[in-house]
């Protein structure tokens, strides 16, 4: 008897066989890539390509698509990135993307006052 396995079942059994400290680690880098590269800043913000080609370029390394899109969904969930909700060409793949960006934060009222 064979057993249909999904593509579901396929990325759930990836995600889990990358431990805790490793996705930590991505997701960390993934947001330093987009602090040097899209701070704040919705005309900058990155689309996962771009995210992928500077991780990849800084890091040595290759890094699945499915992985940056899961970080970056992670950083999007724990209010660290913002989607960015008007659509634009990706600078890589051309496709209409939401990039991501910081997430804005408020300077303190007397930040600087003596």
């Amino acid at each position: 008897m064979h057993t249909a396995v999904t593509t579901t079942d396929t990325k759930a059994d990836a995600y889990r066989k990358v431990n805790l400290t490793e996705r930590a680690r991505q997701a960390l880098a993934i947001e330093e890539i987009v602090r040097r590269h899209a701070p704040s800043q919705p005309d900058r913000a990155l689309s996962g390509k771009e995210i992928q080609w500077h991780y990849e370029r800084d890091h040595g390394k290759r890094i699945e698509a499915g992985v940056v899109s899961g970080r970056v969904n992670n950083l999007v969930t724990a209010l660290r990135l913002v989607r960015i909700q008007t659509p634009r060409a990706c600078s890589i793949t051309g496709k209409p993307v939401l990039p991501v960006c910081l997430v804005q934060t408020q300077k303190p009222m007397f930040e600087g006052k003596q």
